[in-house]
This record gives structure tokens, C-alpha cells and sequence, in this order.
């Protein structure tokens, strides 16, 4: 399921929710896609081994290239967050 959504510079959406994988691939909780050209691609190294399979992203913010993540968590990529993390 998913809860939230954010875009870059019309290149690429960021989407959160509750999920293991996107396209079959494992993407816990957040994946990326590349919307640069006409077609939706998923951006396969984009956070994912950042978050475990029971987390859960609630909102997503963009800001000066890095990814605001709020959600039911405790760590992103092995560093201690409570419920806030950054990807960049």
C-alpha cells in the first residue's frame, strides 16, 4: 500500500507506504522511479537495504537533493532514527 508520494526536479518520484518489493525486487517501504524520459523505470540501488520489511513510510518530503522519510521505523541503514530519516 501506499502512503505517500514526493518528486524531485520532475526527474524522479519518491514513494513510500508499506511493501517489500517494487517489480519484484526488494524495496522495504520506500523505492524511486526515473521519470526523464517517456518511459516509468524504478531505480533499482535507491534505498534498498535502507529499511526492513515491517517498516512502514508515512511521508515523504524533497529538499535540496536529499529524501525526508517519516514513518513507523527505528533505523535507515543501520543508523539509529526514531521514526525520521534522510536519504541522499
Amino acid at each position: 500500500m501506499v502512503y505517500a508520494l514526493a518528486a524531485s526536479d520532475n526527474t524522479k518520484l519518491y514513494v513510500g507506504g508499506n511493501f517489500s518489493t517494487v517489480d519484484g525486487a526488494a524495496h522495504p517501504a520506500i523505492a524511486a522511479f526515473d521519470l526523464s524520459d517517456q518511459n516509468v523505470n524504478l531505480l533499482a540501488d535507491f534505498a534498498s537495504s535502507d529499511f526492513a520489511d515491517s517498516d512502514t513510510i508515512w511521508s515523504l518530503a524533497y529538499n535540496d537533493g536529499k529524501v525526508y522519510a517519516g514513518g513507523t521505523f527505528t533505523q535507515v541503514n543501520g543508523n539509529h532514527f526514531n521514526n525520521l530519516g534522510i536519504s541522499g
